[in-house]
């Protein structure tokens, strides 16, 4: 599978996670919860601000029932990519809202994909 150029290892497991859980759960449609640093340069000090910064990404993962797993991993690259290009929602706005629009005071998004520390997002070691 990894052989394939423009998908990420990172990528490929969350995808096979993702996969597996929308198989397990009989839903086509899930979210997966990504946590990540996000230290947004809103002060030319923050560099010198001591404090994790985490905060975490909501990431929908969609799959047709002819899709194959390549496709289904590019398109999650794809979106995974434009939610992270967007540092200014956050995953805890985006559940209170979603909380808000529900009128359901609990709104969870129970699913969590950590990737190693070994590669970034885009591969790079």
């Amino acid at each position: 599978m990894q052989s394939d150029k423009s998908l990420t290892i990172v990528t490929t497991l969350l995808s096979a996670y993702a996969w597996v859980l929308s198989r397990y759960s009989k839903e086509h449609n899930i979210t997966i919860n990504i946590p990540r640093f996000n230290r947004l340069p809103l002060h030319n000090d923050i560099n010198r601000v001591v404090g994790e910064f985490a905060s975490f990404t909501l990431l929908a993962c969609t799959r047709d029932r002819d899709t194959t797993f390549t496709q289904y991993a590019k398109k999650i690259q794809k979106q995974l990519w434009e939610d992270v290009e967007n540092p200014w929602v956050s995953g805890v706005t985006l559940l209170r809202e979603l909380a808000k629009i529900s009128k359901q005071p609990n709104v969870m998004m129970p699913y969590v994909f950590t990737n190693m520390p070994e590669e970034t997002l885009d591969g790079k070691n």
